[in-house]
C-alpha cells in the first residue's frame, strides 16, 4: 500500500460516515521535499467533548503538555475550550497530525470527538504556537452542537489573537484615523490616492480597508462625521480600489467563488479587497456588485454549486447594508438549500481570513447529516 494510500485510510477511520464534499485524502500531494504524501504539511481540526470535571486551568494545562511534545514533532496549532467542548487546530506533517487525532480520539480526556476538516495546506495558519489555549470564542458560546461553519469563526477570531500577539499585521488604524477625514472632507480634486505601505501587498491592502471601514463607523456613531461624509468617504474608497490594480487569477484554481453586493449597498470596499484575496489565493472569484432581479439570477446559474458569499458592508452607519445583506442571504439559503451562502460584513471577522475559512468549509469530514449553522454567517448547508 503507497503512503498515500495508507494515509487515506487513516483518515477514513478518523472521520467515519459518508464521503465528503471535497476529498481530503485527494489534496495528499507529494512533498516536494521527500517525494511522499507525509512530507506534506496538514491540517486537522476537530471537536471533542471534555471530560467531566475539566475546566479552563485542565485545558491551560494540557496545552502546555502539548506545547512541550509538538516543539520535536513540528506541529503548531490553537485549542479552544468552551461549554463542555475542546475545539482544536492541529498543523504539520501527515503522518504526524494523524497519528496525534488517532491518539486524541483514545484519550479518556476527550469523547465523541468529531473530525470537522481536514486537508493539505500550502502554510501553517498558527507557526508560533506549538500549541496555545485559546480565549473562549463568541460563536461557540452561542449552541453547544456547533458545526463547522461556527469552528471556522472560531478559529479566524484566534488566528487574529495570533497575528496580533507575533506581529503578523501591522497596524493600521493611526494612518486610517487621518485618511478618512480625508475621504470624507476633501474637494474632490484633493482626495489622496491610497498610501503606498497599504498597497505593497493585498494582505495590507485588506488590514487597511478593515481599519478604514471601523474608523469611518467610530466616526459616524461618535457624530465626527455626518451619514452623508461617511457615504461620500465610502464611495471614494470603492473608487480607490478599483483603480489599484487587480490580481490576475489562478489558471489553476482550488474552487469557484461568488460575490455578490445587494442593489443599494453604498459600501463595497471590502467586498472589492475581499475577491482580490481569494483570487490571490487561487480561486476564481466572480464578483457581482449591486445585483437583482435578472443579474442575479445570470449570476447564480452560471455558477454552478460553488460558494455564495454575500456582502453586508463594513462601516455598518444604520442597519441599512447589513439588513440587505442578510436579506438576500436568507433568500439564496432559501432558494439553494444544498449550495453554501455565506454572509460577510464587519460582523464576519477580517478580510485576510476568507480563504482560510472557504478552505476549512471545503475540507469538511461530515459524520452523518451535521449541519453547519452558524447564525453568524448565516450558512446553510443542508442534505
Amino acid at each position: 500500500m503507497s503512503d498515500r494510500d495508507a494515509l487515506a485510510a487513516r483518515i477514513r477511520r478518523l472521520a467515519p460516515g459518508p464521503a465528503p464534499a471535497i476529498e481530503a485524502v485527494g489534496m495528499l500531494k507529494e512533498s516536494p521535499k521527500d517525494g511522499t504524501a507525509e512530507g506534506r504539511l496538514f491540517r486537522i481540526a476537530y471537536k471533542s467533548r471534555a471530560h467531566p470535571g475539566c475546566d479552563l486551568a485542565c485545558a491551560g494545562a494540557m496545552a502546555a503538555e502539548d506545547a512541550l511534545r509538538n516543539r520535536d514533532r513540528k506541529v503548531t496549532g490553537v485549542l479552544l475550550f468552551e461549554r463542555g467542548w475542546f475545539l482544536q487546530w492541529l498543523e504539520g506533517p501527515a503522518r504526524t497530525v494523524l497519528s496525534l487525532a488517532s491518539a486524541i480520539r483514545t484519550d479518556p480526556r476527550h469523547g465523541e470527538m468529531q473530525i470537522l476538516s481536514a486537508g493539505a495546506t500550502d502554510e501553517r495558519r498558527f507557526a508560533g504556537w506549538p500549541m496555545r489555549l485559546a480565549p473562549p470564542s463568541g460563536p461557540l458560546a452561542d449552541r453547544a452542537d456547533f458545526g463547522a461553519a461556527a469552528a471556522a469563526l472560531a478559529f479566524d477570531r484566534a488566528a487574529a489573537l495570533y497575528r496580533e500577539e507575533c506581529g503578523g499585521e501591522a497596524d493600521w488604524r493611526d494612518l486610517a484615523d487621518g485618511f478618512v477625514r480625508d475621504l470624507a472632507r476633501a474637494p474632490e480634486e484633493a482626495v489622496p490616492d491610497l498610501p503606498p505601505s497599504a498597497l505593497e501587498t493585498l494582505s495590507a491592502r485588506a488590514g487597511f480597508v478593515d481599519a478604514l471601514c471601523a474608523a469611518l463607523a467610530e466616526a459616524w456613531h461618535a457624530s465626527a462625521l455626518s451619514g452623508f461624509e461617511v457615504t461620500l468617504a465610502t464611495v471614494r474608497l470603492n473608487r480607490l480600489l478599483l483603480r489599484a490594480g487587480r490580481p490576475a487569477t489562478s489558471l489553476a484554481p482550488k474552487g469557484r467563488v461568488l460575490v455578490l453586493a445587494p442593489y443599494g449597498c453604498t459600501e463595497i470596499a471590502g467586498a472589492i479587497a475581499k475577491t482580490d484575496l481569494l483570487r490571490q489565493a487561487g480561486y476564481s472569484v466572480r464578483m457581482v456588485p449591486w445585483v437583482s432581479g435578472a443579474a442575479l439570477d445570470d449570476a447564480v446559474g452560471e455558477t454552478g454549486s460553488c460558494p455564495v458569499i454575500v456582502y453586508a458592508g463594513r462601516v455598518g452607519i444604520g442597519t441599512k447594508d447589513a439588513m440587505r445583506g442578510a436579506a438576500l442571504a436568507e433568500r439564496l439559503s432559501a432558494r439553494m438549500p444544498r449550495r453554501t451562502v455565506l454572509l460577510g460584513g464587519r460582523d464576519a471577522g477580517p478580510l485576510c481570513d476568507w480563504s482560510h475559512r472557504l478552505a476549512f468549509l471545503a475540507q469538511q469530514l461530515p459524520r452523518g447529516a451535521d449541519p453547519a449553522a452558524d447564525p453568524a454567517l448565516r450558512t446553510r448547508q443542508r442534505g
